[in-house]
């Protein structure tokens, strides 16, 4: 069987490269998605253990469709009581990229036509009440070429289930991930996030350090699928056993105090708040703590926090700060849509990643980190 894990722009690599970490050895990068060959408890453990994915589903076909003949017949000679009850609640969801066939709307419609006409000629029922369990198909056409899957997770991997309350900007969980997981963060080093906001950073470091299953406490559409629903729960059950308690250095920070306390009552719900040690102070003021640290830091932009010039201004000062750790052998990683951080921390970068944070285009610079290869 086949599976397809999705993943923001620039990230397949970092979701291949957790597979592989997880057991997967037949991976495939994609455009914004990575495949790989499993059967369903390995899926169910991919979608337990992912950081940086978005979400998995199952891939059932994909097939030409320069016309919407072509999506229906398609679509209709899949086996779909494999994956359907006779009173499943069949949700289609479309995207069209690069395609004769452009219409969401249409694709939807003509698709669950589809599904429902195989679900006739198998079942030999011309009624079917949809008032199950939901089951959410993805179709998606790009370049002429129509994907068909369903998907497993429901809600995005982003929702670890731990975060109640935001910031004003917000970084996702699996964004989060991606950044400490680029760099080399894997909990045996110090880890610093000075400017912490909601604590998605700190967090996500903890639960990685600490060997906790990001999806252990959260639900998947998957677990109302006859089919797969006893691997699911099998996989969040045993995710319990591989915890850990280390000696992680987790230290955060931000100087508005309301951010801290969320960070605090954050990382209570996730189950790592011995984990951090939060203080409510300026970025500017911190000092390296020890050698051979990790920095990872999303700081303000001046879209939703302070203004252009001010955030610029926050970032010069800051560089004093980066300065001293790197003469500490740490490595800083800073994500910001300023595109000459390295001028400005007077420093050339090991490495520059194009991101988008939400939708607005940030670059990820990775400085310090040549001492470690």
């Amino acid at each position: 069987m086949k599976f397809i894990a999705s993943a923001a722009f620039a990230l397949e690599g970092v979701v291949a490269d957790e597979l592989r970490s997880l057991g997967f050895s037949d991976v495939t990068c994609r455009n914004n998605r990575v495949i790989f060959t499993s059967d369903i408890e390995g899926a169910a453990r991919a979608c337990v253990w992912l950081r940086s994915a978005d979400r998995v589903s199952l891939l059932l076909d994909s097939f030409k469709a320069e016309s919407f003949d072509e999506l229906f017949e398609g679509v209709a000679c899949i086996d779909w009581p494999l994956y359907l009850e006779r009173n499943s609640r069949i949700c289609v969801d479309a995207r069209c990229v690069r395609s004769r066939l452009m219409s969401q709307r249409d694709v939807q419609s003509i698709g669950k036509k589809a599904v429902i006409t195989s679900m006739q000629r198998r079942c030999r029922s011309a009624v079917f009440p949809e008032n199950g369990p939901a089951v959410s198909i993805l179709i998606s056409v790009a370049d002429n070429i129509a994907t068909v899957s369903v998907d497993l997770c429901g809600e995005g991997l982003h929702k670890r289930g731990y975060r109640l309350h935001s910031s004003e900007a917000p970084l996702r969980e699996t964004l989060a991930a991606a950044l400490l997981l680029l760099a080399g963060y894997d909990g045996t080093q110090t880890l610093l996030d000075p400017f912490c906001g909601s604590g998605t950073i700190p967090i996500e470091g903890a639960m990685i350090a600490r060997r906790i299953a990001p999806g252990r406490s959260r639900n998947f559409l998957a677990q109302g699928y006859r089919w797969c629903a006893k691997e699911f729960e099998r996989q969040k059950a045993a995710a319990f056993d591989c915890e850990t308690t280390g000696h992680e250095e987790i230290l955060c920070g931000d100087i508005d105090r309301a951010m801290t306390e969320m960070t605090a009552f954050h990382a209570g719900r996730a189950g790592v708040a011995d984990a951090l040690k939060v203080s409510c102070a300026d970025a500017r003021s911190w000092e390296p703590y020890q050698f051979c640290g990790r920095l990872v830091t999303n700081p303000p932009y001046g879209e939703r926090i302070l203004d252009k010039q001010s955030a610029f201004e926050l970032m010069h000062d800051f560089s004093a700060v980066v300065s001293r750790l790197l003469e500490q052998l740490w490595s800083v990683g800073v994500l910001t849509p300023e595109t000459g951080l390295e001028d400005v921390f007077f420093a050339k970068s090991s490495s520059k990643r194009r991101i988008f944070n939400s939708n607005i285009p940030c670059v990820y610079y990775r400085f310090g980190e040549n001492i470690f290869k």
